[in-house]
């Protein structure tokens, strides 16, 4: 009975009205959609900028259960021969990561990698031995200044093997000689394929960073306590006289939620702009229905006159809401996620220009921005 009611009211009152002030129900759901594509656009941003960053941080890290840094500066690399006794630790490893200019492109900058991604077994599942060609492996070990770059960056570049790349280092200007190529690794696809390897003491010295790291990796045992191993770790680093104190002992994904700390401000500004996209699009809604009951409220009161009840007029204004607002909801979202897929890279860029280097290869969709939009 009251849905026949409704179904009489809408087909008799609602679409006639709509019809004779067509632009401005066509405004409504515009404006609902906009509200929606802004909410989704923002949502899916911020869970890009994120997930990027982790995608990093969980391809460098590779098998590592543990890492020990120092947020103020670097590490002692003699460190490593102190950690590899602890109990329960069956690998450690230096790590150098810079982001070093290309003098050739000077809008563009490779992702420097420093470690022993050939004779380490921390770095196996990341940098198989299968997906690195490199023709002599004693020239390159014994050349200081030799990279192995993936198959994108030759073919992106225009580079063959034994071609230099120009750097730019904290010690000056340096050139780096390819002498092997990466193979379609996750690392391989950082930063669109801008990612050298280099053995962690050529690294070092071309960095003019000798004898420090910028972190250590730790493999724990299968079956170990990761909590009972930090705490040994750190029992070590006391021990050997390093300035516990300075440096932390943490799982790779804390590095994660340290990003999500440093993006705070920017989420929070997009959290705001969602928030006011909200509010504008809620408001065209109430805004034009509150012009139609204003409009009509001699039929409505010839209604009620005739024996609908007010109840069933107010479900009839809030069916009429829905069927407003439901295309605009439609639309905003295929038209926010492609917002997002557009703005993405752009809001990386600036991620990574004020906060943390982030690469955003393809946009994440976040269900609850979009659960929320709708």
């Amino acid at each position: 009975m009251n849905a026949a009611l409704l179904w009489h009211l809408g087909r008799l009152f609602s679409w006639p009205h709509w019809k004779a002030h067509a632009a401005r129900t066509v405004l409504t759901s515009v404006g609902v959609a906009l509200g929606v594509a802004t909410v989704v656009a923002i949502a899916d941003v911020s869970r890009s900028v994120l997930i990027a960053f982790q995608a990093m941080v969980d391809a460098v890290a590779g098998e590592a259960d543990l890492e020990v840094s120092n947020p103020a500066g670097d590490v002692d690399e003699n460190l490593i021969g102190t950690l590899e006794h602890v109990e329960d630790v069956t690998s450690v490893a230096g790590v150098i990561e810079r982001f070093l200019p290309l003098e050739e492109d000077t809008g563009s900058s490779l992702y420097l990698l420093g470690l022993d991604f050939l004779g380490s077994n921390l770095w196996k599942e990341q940098f198989p031995r299968s997906a690195v060609d490199i023709d002599d492996e004693i020239a390159f070990l014994a050349q200081s200044d030799s990279v192995v770059v993936p198959k994108t960056f030759l073919q992106k570049r225009h580079v063959k093997v034994g071609d230099t790349l120009r750097v730019v280092t904290p010690a000056g200007g340096k050139v780096l000689v390819v002498r092997g190529v990466l193979g379609d690794t996750p690392a391989s696809r950082l930063f669109g394929g801008d990612v050298a390897l280099m053995d962690l003491p050529a690294a070092q010295k071309v960095l003019g960073h000798e004898h420090r790291v910028d972190r250590i990796a730790i493999d724990a045992a299968a079956g170990a306590d990761t909590d009972g191993v930090a705490a040994r770790v750190k029992e070590a680093l006391a021990a050997s006289g390093a300035p516990a104190a300075s440096l932390e002992v943490a799982r790779p994904e804390v590095r994660g939620k340290q990003a999500e700390h440093l993006l705070f401000s920017l989420r929070t500004t997009l959290a705001i702009m969602s928030l006011g996209a909200i509010i504008v699009g809620a408001f065209i809604v109430y805004h034009t229905i509150a012009i139609s009951v204003m409009q009509r409220r001699r039929e409505f009161a010839l209604l009620n006159a005739s024996g609908v009840s007010r109840r069933m007029l107010t479900k009839a204004c809030v069916l009429e809401s829905a069927c407003l607002a439901l295309p605009g909801v439609a639309l905003g979202v295929g038209l926010g996620h492609l917002l997002a897929t557009v703005a993405s890279h752009l809001v990386g860029m600036t991620a990574s220009e004020i906060w943390v280097q982030v690469d955003i290869q393809r946009t994440e969709a976040s269900m609850g921005g979009w659960g929320i939009a709708s």
